[in-house]
This record gives structure tokens, C-alpha cells and sequence, in this order.
């Protein structure tokens, strides 16, 4: 059975964004303010926040959405009104893993397409390969002579 999670991810340029945690009451799986160092010594230019589901296992994306909607109920005005303030771009991924029997639904369900029109975020989809190691292919290879 496929392995889905979502996540969203706010970036502002214009401010830092400590106070999402505390509007939405999440804790963020990454977060980085304005002027970040990273271990690559790129200085970074925008604050980042990202919060992650658990993965799910299912056949479909409509029961991911709801994990990822459901946190952000008794707060979206606030969540909202942060994102206009700080001029935040949103984006929500679903992230599709294990693909080995079947390839799920890509359902974004009208109470996914709301919640994103309401906080102005994209949605796209991402996935991450598999690779079954088998040992009797082999690439550049000749047979025994």
C-alpha cells in the first residue's frame, strides 16, 4: 500500500515567523528565520515554516488532506491574516512513497481546494522512489564467456 504525507511550507521575505507556532499551536518539522546560516555557509534571505503530517498509509490523497486541513481549523483567520501580513507564499506537497503495488488517487477534494484558495498556497505532488535491488540485472555489464 502506497505511503502518503503532505506538508505545507510558508516562506516570507519580510519577516520572521516564530509566530506560527503559536497561532496555529503546530510544531514545525523545519524552521529558519531571515539570515540563516546553512551548513553549505549560504546566508539565507527568507524565513521558512513547515509543518508535516504523518505518513499515511492509503490508496488515496482525500485522506492525507484531511490531516493537513484539520490542524489549521480554529485558527485560519489568524493563520490568515499572518500569511497577508508577512506577504507569506504557501505551498502544500503531497509526497507519494512505496509505489510497488499500486499508484494511489490523486484526489484534491473540494474542502482541500478551499482551504488552499483561502490561505493562497499552490499544491503540487512529489514522490520518492523505490529501488529494489536485483541481483541478477546488472547495467554495462557482459556475460561469462
Amino acid at each position: 500500500m502506497p505511503n502518503i504525507y503532505a506538508d505545507i511550507s510558508v516562506i516570507s521575505k519580510k519577516s520572521n515567523l516564530d509566530l506560527l507556532s503559536k497561532i496555529t499551536g503546530l510544531t514545525p518539522v523545519m524552521q529558519h528565520n531571515i539570515n540563516y546560516l546553512t551548513k553549505r555557509g549560504i546566508v539565507l534571505d527568507y524565513s521558512q515554516w513547515v509543518y508535516k503530517t504523518n505518513v499515511i498509509e492509503t490508496y488515496n490523497t482525500e485522506d492525507v488532506s484531511k490531516h493537513i486541513i484539520l490542524p489549521f481549523k480554529n485558527c485560519i483567520s489568524e493563520f490568515i491574516e499572518f500569511l497577508n501580513k508577512n506577504s507569506c507564499e504557501v505551498s502544500i506537497c503531497f509526497v507519494i512513497g512505496d509505489v510497488t503495488d499500486s499508484m494511489p488517487s490523486l484526489i484534491i477534494s473540494r474542502e482541500m481546494i478551499s482551504f488552499a484558495a483561502k490561505i493562497n498556497a499552490e499544491i503540487y505532488f512529489d514522490g520518492v522512489l523505490s529501488v529494489k535491488y536485483n541481483p541478477t540485472v546488472s547495467n554495462n555489464s557482459k556475460s561469462p564467456e
